[in-house]
């Protein structure tokens, strides 16, 4: 019960550090901020160690808050909050283009707790099949965020050899809304650590 609604967030929750890390961040610094390989490596490279910092601070982030939805819900909407800046905005001073970017790290990191979640609505006996559905939720969503993404990008006409600035602020405001949709949906999960079942 519930598994569909987590399996729908674990779905988004990591392919927004992927796209930003994996696909979208780098050109984005190149074409519109001028970054070059190695000046958008250390920024992306400053993601990726918020993430592991994240991952530290958000682990056991359930027990504080009692829920394993609460903090998922936090840090999925400040991701989406995040997002919904870049396409705002579109173009971040340097210091705040930092802190944008090691937030994206921060607030994807709750990946752990998410996966406890997950994990706590199998019985004993079916958590392996049941972490194993929750890793194909996470590389898939990755699959789709980045072909959806690419589509979209590839609707706006490139400019001097790069995507011009409105074809990242579509990306971007285009995962903040698929943040927002999960969240509803996965708001309405049972949350085990709040109202424990026993598998008897």
């Amino acid at each position: 019960p519930s598994f569909w609604r987590v399996f729908a967030m674990q779905c988004a929750a990591y392919s927004s550090f992927v796209i930003v890390v994996g696909l979208w961040g780098g050109p984005y610094l190149t074409h519109i901020y001028g970054f070059s390989l190695t000046e958008r490596g250390n920024m992306l490279f400053a993601t990726v160690m918020a993430q592991v910092v994240g991952s530290l601070l958000w682990g056991a982030s359930d027990r504080l808050f009692k829920s394993y939805k609460v903090p998922v819900l936090i840090a999925q909407l400040l991701t989406a909050a995040a997002m919904g800046l870049a396409a705002w905005i579109g173009v971040f001073p340097p210091r705040a283009l930092f802190v944008w970017f090691v937030a994206i790290g921060l607030f994807t990191a709750v990946l752990s707790v998410l996966i406890a979640h997950g994990k706590s609505l199998f019985p004993p006996q079916m958590v392996g099949r049941g972490i194993t559905l929750m890793n194909i939720g996470t590389m898939g969503g990755v699959f789709v965020s980045q072909s959806i993404t690419g589509f979209i990008i590839d609707l706006y006409p490139t400019v001097n050899g790069g995507y011009a600035l409105d074809a990242y602020r579509a990306v971007f405001a285009f995962q903040a809304g698929i943040i927002l949709l999960v969240s509803i949906i996965y708001f309405f999960s049972d949350d085990p650590r709040r109202n424990p079942r026993s598998w008897g």
